[in-house]
């Protein structure tokens, strides 16, 4: 159980709030983008969870959403939400509980705000922080014993391209891990069967941990990094019993520190995104017609019920 807090709405000009680090809610975007709240110190758990912190704990993480909260809304400005506002903010769309309030739901579509022009794909997707939540995890990739474990549950893709990534270890430079699903040629989104991979060192070394991944199928996903850079997942499907444990693999060419990654990071991208603006980087992958999101609203969703690291 955990103490938390009584909703205050209120709203605030449209600004970078410099202290927090992040930006502030206009008063047109405030109902449907964003609520911060007063302490009271009530205590809440189960059906009692008003917040994704509630149900995950956030302390340790920074929030990427993928819209924008300037105004004019800017393309290439994703929204982030930093610790403390992190503890009791919840966004309609992007960012909520579940029904049953036992898990956290992170959607992207494919006509998102971006974290940058030079990057195609939105995001719904947590940072690893440290300290008090506001400043980046940076921990050694080569002399650390440093771990994440998910509980989580794909629960929708994108139909064309069909493809996300659900966990990850970055660097200052490199995709040193990604965890990804790829769907069918034909998906419908919703009840496909897929694969899921763990890729490593830029995608250099793929290891399969699900040949047979039925979108809705909750898992666990278990990542270790240990001294010298040597990272293992292991994955179990909890409906169809499917365990994997990919073999030791060592990280190569780092470039600074890592940190981890969670949440959803589709790998679809619409030409012309919610903005009405073209995404270049989008249009210079996506040559072929059939590989290209058309619908800026197609979606990818997850939903995360456990989040620890160790």
């Amino acid at each position: 159980m955990k103490t938390k807090f009584s909703k205050l709405s209120f709203t605030i000009a449209a600004a970078f709030v410099a202290s927090a680090g992040i930006m502030s809610v206009s008063n047109a975007s405030a109902q449907s983008e964003s609520s911060l709240f007063v302490a009271d110190n009530a205590t809440v758990s189960g059906d009692s969870a008003q917040y994704p912190d509630d149900v995950l704990d956030l302390s340790q993480w920074k929030l990427t959403l993928p819209i924008s909260l300037n105004l004019p809304p800017k393309s290439n400005s994703a929204t982030e939400i930093k610790q403390p506002q992190l503890q009791t903010y919840a966004q309609s769309e992007y960012f909520r509980l579940n029904a049953a309030k036992n898990g956290v739901l992170f959607k992207a579509i494919a006509g998102g705000a971006r974290t940058s022009k030079n990057t195609a794909y939105p995001r719904s997707e947590l940072r690893e922080m440290q300290g008090d939540g506001t400043q980046p995890a940076a921990w050694s990739c080569t002399n650390a014993n440093h771990a994440m474990y998910l509980e989580q549950t794909l629960l929708h893709t994108t139909t064309k391209k069909p493809e996300v990534t659900i966990a990850q270890i970055h660097d200052s430079k490199n995709d040193n891990l990604m965890v990804k699903y790829f769907g069918p040629p034909f998906a419908n989104g919703s009840t496909d069967i897929g694969k899921l991979e763990a890729r490593f060192n830029n995608d250099t070394m793929t290891q399969i941990l699900d040949s047979a991944y039925k979108i809705g199928d909750p898992m666990t996903i278990d990542i270790a990094v240990t001294s010298g850079g040597n990272v293992t997942v292991t994955y179990k499907n909890q409906r169809s019993g499917v365990s994997n444990s990919t073999a030791t693999v060592k990280l190569t060419d780092i470039v600074g520190s890592c940190y981890f990654k969670a949440g959803i990071y589709i790998q679809a991208c619409s030409k012309r995104d919610i903005y009405n603006n073209t995404n270049t980087a989008c249009v210079s992958k996506n040559r072929s017609v059939d590989r290209s999101e058309t619908d800026p609203y197609a979606y990818s969703e997850i939903e995360v019920r456990n989040i620890t690291l160790r």
